[in-house]
Order: C-alpha cells, then structure tokens, then sequence
C-alpha cells in the first residue's frame, strides 16, 4: 500500500515492513527561467553558460537529494604505504544529456513529467524498515522528520529493552538525514506490506532487502 505523507496516520497498525521513497520534483518556474537562460546564453554565444544553466537545475532539483555519504577508505599493501581517507561521491551529471538539454530546453517539459511519477517503480528506497507496529513506527518517523531543526534533543522515553532504543536511534538517524539534505517531507510517501507469521518474519525480510537494494539512507 502506498501512503502520502499526509496519510501517514492510515497505516494499519499491524506487523510487516516498509519502504521511503521520495517523488521527485522539477517546478515549472524553475523550468521556466532556466530555459529563458538557456535561449539567452545561445544567442549571445555562451555555450559554457547555458550547459550550466542546465546543470544547476538538474543538480538543484533531483541529484543533490540523491548524494551518497562519503565512505572511509583504507588502502594498504606489502612494503607499500597505507592510505586512509575519505571517499566522497561525485553526482555526474551526463554532458550528453546537458548538451540535448541545451540544444532543445523545451525537453526539460517531458523530463519533468516523467520524473516525477518515476517513483517508486523506477527508483530506489530512501529507506527500508520493519516494525511489529507499522503505524506506530511511521509515526515516529514522521515526528521525528518534522522535529527537523532540533531532532537530536529527542529522547525515547518508551524503551522497553536495548533493542528498543537502538530502534529509536535508528528512526532519529533516518529523520537527521532527510535535514541535512533538505528533502521537503510534503515529496515523501512510503509504500508498505502487511507480513504474517511469527515475530522475526518481518526483520529478516527487513534485513533481506536491505542487502538487495541498499537503501540510500539505511543503514542496518
């Protein structure tokens, strides 16, 4: 079942898993004035600029959402030096695409449409989870998104078990994700799928799926 943000209170209380996505989001106005900028920077020339100007809606509307968290790394060998550092993702955005962007702006109109119904379909989850309660786990996730400028002063005052607050922890990781990147909650909707049987089926399937499409914001 798919589930908007607003109708996050609709979903049935009982066990199974669920998955975030977000719908992307390209507005017209944005569309409008790139492609003004577009048609400007070719008839003066600056052909530089206008692959820019492509870039930077394409990057401000869709890529940035979507940037890996830098890994560490660590190289080493016999008798060589050892390395470690930080790893960091490029977006790359395709010069082709930016130059069939520039050559005709009004596709932008077509990409938009298409984009944004691509989720869940064509995209990957933000987010994979189980819960023995689905309604009251996504709940949680939506306080804690909302509590967006402060959610680290949150406390699980609930906890039953060590199991429970390491859960906690996890959700507020997810909802201090979802700040940092700036990802508007209004674009975010989560799909979920009752599971019967007894009380792990739904944490090794959490578990199974998570190593099957590596959630961008999960970690487990």
């Amino acid at each position: 079942m798919y589930y908007r943000w607003r109708e996050i209170g609709n979903v049935p209380t009982a066990a199974g898993i669920y998955a975030w996505y977000m719908s992307p989001e390209i507005t017209n106005s944005d569309i409008d004035s790139t492609i003004a900028l577009i048609e400007q920077c070719r008839s003066e020339g600056r052909d530089s600029e206008a692959l820019d100007s492509a870039r930077q809606l394409l990057d401000k509307a869709l890529f940035r959402y979507m940037k890996e968290d830098p890994y560490t790394a660590r190289l080493s060998g016999p008798l060589k030096p050892t390395f470690v550092g930080e790893l960091t993702h490029e977006s790359a955005i395709s010069d082709g695409l930016l130059r069939r962007v520039v050559a005709n702006p009004a596709r932008l109109r077509m990409i938009k449409r298409i984009v944004e119904g691509s989720a869940p379909d064509f995209s990957s989850p933000l987010y994979i989870g189980a819960a023995s309660n689905l309604r009251t786990r996504l709940l949680r996730h939506k306080n804690l998104i909302e509590a967006a400028d402060e959610p680290s002063c949150l406390v699980f005052e609930d906890a039953e078990n060590d199991a429970d607050e390491h859960q906690f922890c996890r959700d507020k990781t997810f909802a201090e994700r979802i700040r940092i990147r700036r990802i508007p909650p209004s674009r975010l909707f989560v799909v979920t799928q009752a599971v019967d049987g007894d009380i792990a089926t739904h944490i090794d399937i959490e578990n199974i799926l998570n190593r099957l499409h590596f959630p961008l914001l999960g970690r487990n």
